[in-house]
């Protein structure tokens, strides 16, 4: 995360999961951030496998965060040497993404403002979202089931 003033901010309260999914989408596994600890070799063989078998990954739970202009990310920039050996072993990455449901607040927040507020639009409007990267344009454009 980093907020206005530049400044990164990795050590935040909160938990999330990441759900590895089959070709299907069903979910193979889920592990924590804390429990990410696999470097180097074993993480580039890993990764391989998943790819091979075109697993996806679904993202779950929460953060909190400083009240301060900023935005968070998700990404896989931490790790460039391991894509880009494999990019350069020909494997490619589809990066699509679907966001379900983000919200900022709790839900007991937002119930209350649409309660009282009826008429302010209170609303979550990334939920639904959809991208495809424009260099994926052409090869399956399916939504994944993810």
């Amino acid at each position: 995360m980093e907020d206005t003033l530049g400044q990164h901010i990795s050590d935040y309260y909160g938990e999330m999961h990441k759900n590895r999914l089959s070709q299907d989408g069903s979910i193979l596994s889920t592990e924590s951030w804390k429990e990410k600890k696999t470097h180097g070799k074993a993480l580039h063989d890993r990764v391989t496998k998943e790819l091979k078998e075109h697993q996806g990954c679904r993202m779950t739970g929460h953060i909190e965060l400083q009240r301060v202009p900023g935005n968070f990310h998700i990404g896989f920039h931490a790790y460039g040497d391991i894509v880009s050996s494999l990019e350069q072993s020909g494997v490619s990455f589809d990066n699509s993404f679907h966001v379900h449901h983000i919200s900022f607040g709790e839900k007991a927040n937002y119930n209350r403002m649409r309660k009282h507020f009826p008429n302010t639009g209170v609303s979550h409007p990334l939920d639904g979202f959809y991208r495809r990267p424009q260099y994926m344009e052409g090869k399956d454009n399916k939504k994944p089931k993810h």
